[in-house]
């Protein structure tokens, strides 16, 4: 070969099955379709998974604390410094009335159905006048039922009559959530130093 010439190119023979076909590329992406969405699916039941855990974890903790403020509440209530307390309750509702200050006050727990919450209200008069000063909250919430018992050191009773001697033993509280089939229960001991 001389300078000024060029090499010498062979050519090549091109193969016609070099590419894909279009039923290979759609094959391809149907897998790919299929593949991504079992991913997703997966994806979204992990994600439905943990919120529901969330949420049982959330109710759990509610139950909880609704119980850690009734017994911090009971506990405060029967001590000495009151002197005299009365306590009554019925099935939907229980209150305790005591001296402080110079007036009474009331600290009352009750079943609200048209809210569907269990309420704790507390009303500390000036004058005797319940109606001065009263604050309520929301200590349990979407409930489709709730029912109050009282034990007596023998027996679960319904109803806690004021003029029982003394206080009842343990409250029982019976509820169910409007989202789930099981009763629960919560159980609060009242001190026995009354």
């Amino acid at each position: 070969m001389m300078p000024w010439q060029l090499p010498r190119v062979e050519k090549r023979q091109v193969d016609k099955k070099s590419g894909f076909t279009m039923v290979e590329v759609m094959i391809a992406v149907a897998i790919f379709t299929a593949v991504m969405g079992l991913v997703l699916v997966s994806v979204v039941g992990l994600f439905r998974t943990l919120r529901s855990s969330q949420q049982i974890l959330d109710k759990e903790q509610k139950l909880r604390l609704a119980g850690l403020h009734l017994s911090k509440e009971i506990a405060s209530l029967v001590r000495p410094q009151y002197g005299k307390i009365s306590f009554a309750g019925e099935s939907n509702e229980f209150f305790i009335v005591f001296a402080k200050d110079e007036t009474l006050a009331e600290s009352k727990y009750a079943y609200n159905p048209d809210k569907f919450t269990l309420e704790h209200s507390f009303e500390e008069p000036s004058d005797y006048d319940m109606a001065t000063c009263q604050s309520t909250e929301t200590v349990l919430e979407n409930l489709a039922a709730c029912k109050f018992s009282y034990h007596d050191g023998a027996a679960w009773l319904e109803s806690w009559d004021e003029n029982k001697t003394g206080l009842p033993r343990a409250i029982k509280i019976s509820f169910k959530f409007k989202d789930e089939d099981k009763e629960r229960e919560l159980l609060v001991n009242v001190p026995v130093s009354q």
